[in-house]
């Protein structure tokens, strides 16, 4: 059986996007025929504009498409917006992996801080409509399921859901590895709560800084600093850190590669994750990986991910956010020990697997 993969633009930075590809294409080795393919130059030279890169996806690389689709028995966009191109293929079965819909909710004003201009709307209408064309698609959790029933309307096609997993083979690596690692953050060597998103307004990250303000008016002696990694600091961050009076307290790691990721969960005290949606949540079984306790926002999906082994709290209110994590320091160890239980449930093998039955039942094939 032969898949050909349809991944983002290359010059487009979409890490999760870019870790499903990989790990998916790892666990299918040997396991099927697939070629991968992706618009934009094989030697890009500069970063182009972002229009530039949309005329690559949806002018230029459709003729690519058809070619290359000729021979594939299953043709499977990982992402949903190169599913805009799902209409050009017609000499095989399509499969759409859709991640989340937030950008789409976005458009809709549904994220406050989050704007989207007109052509942004109608850019996100346009996925939409080509999504929908698509013979199938693939749910990487029960809310982006139920995003398909709000947004899609009667989808005509198949649904699966094949939830996501560990792209990464993150482990806990020893205290020294990792302090080693992140050397050049100079680090204090105190303990510390961790934070990692972008800036986007659901990763909330102004609520991560004051889930932690409160956290130290309630337990003023508590050693445990802050760093917040992925995301620059954005100057209304840093304006809201210092008006929080925990500039002092506060580390920043913007632009952190896998080791560092790795090593900052293997080190720190807990995973604070207060976002307020997300399509799946991968910083809870990442950080599940590496020994890492994790409290995170009570809310779906991060509440389907990580199940009974994660404490949760409500995002919008800080303070009792802060007591509830205070409250279960005692309780770390059991956390981990869960989280560690948990993880298994996301294998890569599973989902590859399951990717793999839904191609042979899109294509007719055995093989």
């Amino acid at each position: 059986m032969r898949v050909l993969f349809v991944g983002g633009h290359k010059e487009d930075i979409l890490f999760s996007i870019m870790g499903f590809e990989r790990a998916l294409a790892r666990e299918l080795e040997g396991r099927c025929e697939f070629k991968i393919v992706r618009p934009g130059p094989e030697n890009p030279q500069g970063q182009k504009s972002k229009w530039f890169r949309y005329f690559e996806k949806y002018v230029l690389f459709p003729r690519v498409l058809k070619r290359e689709s000729k021979h594939a028995d299953v043709v499977h966009f990982c992402e949903s917006g190169m599913g805009m191109n799902a209409p050009h293929v017609t000499a095989a079965p399509t499969l759409v992996t859709v991640h989340d819909f937030l950008a789409l909710e976005a458009a809709m004003g549904e994220f406050p801080g989050w704007e989207v201009r007109a052509s942004g709307k109608r850019y996100q209408q346009m996925i939409l409509n080509g999504v929908r064309q698509a013979t199938a698609l693939a749910c990487v959790s029960e809310t982006t399921l139920r995003g398909v029933d709000r947004h899609l309307h009667a989808y005509p096609g198949i649904v699966r859901l094949i939830r996501n997993s560990t792209y990464k083979p993150y482990h806990r690596v020893t205290s020294d590895h990792a302090r080693e690692t992140l050397r050049k953050f100079k680090l204090t060597g105190a303990p510390f709560f961790f934070h990692i998103g972008g800036n986007k307004a659901y990763k909330n990250r102004p609520g991560a800084l004051k889930i932690y303000a409160a956290m130290r008016r309630l337990s003023p002696d508590m050693p445990q600093r802050l760093v917040m990694a992925g995301g620059d600091r954005e100057e209304a961050l840093a304006r809201l850190e210092e008006s929080l009076g925990i500039g002092a307290w506060v580390d920043w790691a913007p632009n952190i590669g896998d080791k560092e990721v790795e090593a900052f969960y293997s080190l720190a005290t807990a995973l604070i994750f207060p976002s307020l949606a997300e399509g799946f949540g991968l910083p809870i079984i990442e950080a599940q990986c590496c020994g890492c306790p994790v409290f995170a926002s009570n809310r779906a999906p991060m509440t389907e991910v990580g199940a009974q082994s994660v404490i949760y709290f409500d995002p919008t209110l800080p303070d009792l956010a802060a007591g509830e994590i205070l409250a279960h320091m005692d309780n770390l160890p059991g956390l981990v020990e869960r989280g560690e239980r948990n993880v298994k449930r996301f294998d890569p093998k599973v989902m590859a697997d399951a990717y793999l039955e839904y191609y042979r039942d899109l294509s007719g094939s055995k093989g």
